[in-house]
This record gives C-alpha cells, structure tokens and sequence, in this order.
C-alpha cells in the first residue's frame, strides 16, 4: 500500500480488482449475516468496478457460489 493512500482506496483500486478475490470478499460478507458489513462490501464491490452479481444457492449443507461482472477488465 503506498505512502498516504487510504486502506478503502487500496482495496477497491488494488485487491478487489482481482475477480476471485473479490467474490471471497462478498462472500465472507454475506455468510457473516451483518447487514451494514454487507452494505459497505456492496458499496466497495461498485467502487472497484463490479457491476452486477450472481448467486447460485447450493445446498443447505455446501456453500453458495458467487459470481460478479465487473465493468472494466481485470489486472
């Protein structure tokens, strides 16, 4: 992370851009079950670029699958 760049501007201009790494991120928001945590991954996720995303539940005892599009293209 450089010298003064805030941690929210590292990570949607940085980490989030890998679209692996960013569908992890909204996952480990959703499973927590928080709502404002959720909110503000949302928020990060349309400031990285991802405009929209797809949930496809599995079964209750198998994790959701999750996946974003993002408007520009990744590093």
């Amino acid at each position: 992370m450089g010298k003064g760049m805030s941690f929210d501007t590292y990570l949607t201009s940085n980490l989030l851009l890998d679209r692996k790494r960013a569908e992890a991120y909204f996952k480990e928001a959703l499973e927590e079950g928080d709502l404002e945590l959720l909110k503000m991954s949302v928020e990060n996720l349309l400031k990285a670029g991802y405009e929209s995303f797809t949930m496809n539940p599995k079964k209750s005892s198998e994790p959701t699958d999750i996946q974003l599009q993002q408007t520009r293209k990744e590093p």
